[in-house]
């Protein structure tokens, strides 16, 4: 979980940097600094795109391991109609491989500019540095295999 790669995320200006690389945006680039031998990041803009509103949640999270998830996501609910998969899109997609797709480039990211501070610069394709990056998802196939989980 770190970054904003693709346009479909940078409208949204709260979407131009993602939390982690906000927090330590020196440690975000010696990460992207290095030539993994595997790797693969989800931005905020295939995340944000996994997401459910409270009725669905208190439908669907009726299993006995889903019904403290639950308690804790009413918390969550006095503040925003939604939740948000992030990790779990990033977990789910070590067990099904089809949930996203994926492109691989260099990833920079900001540690000069004060203003944009842990921005992600995405260059795809490029050969340097090399990481593997979510680009699009699929909300269905991904909640399909969370809930399949919990059945």
């Amino acid at each position: 979980m770190c970054g904003v790669f693709t346009e479909s995320g940078k409208h949204h200006s709260q979407h131009q940097i993602e939390w982690n690389a906000l927090l330590d945006p020196h440690a975000a680039a010696i990460v992207y600094q290095q030539a993994p031998k595997a790797n693969c990041s989800f931005g905020l803009d295939v995340t944000t795109q996994v997401k459910i509103r409270k009725d669905e949640a208190k439908a669907r999270f009726q299993s006995d391991l889903l019904k403290p998830v639950l308690d804790f996501a009413n918390v969550w609910f006095e503040h925003s109609p939604v939740i948000t998969f992030h990790d779990p899109l990033a977990g789910a997609s070590i067990f099904r491989k089809t949930i996203c797709q994926y492109q691989t480039g260099s990833v920079e990211i900001e540690v000069y500019d004060e203003q944009g501070l842990g921005k992600s610069k995405w260059n795809p394709n490029d050969a340097s540095n090399s990481h593997k990056v979510a680009v699009a998802v699929d909300p269905s196939e991904f909640f399909s295999e969370f809930f399949s989980v919990f059945e």
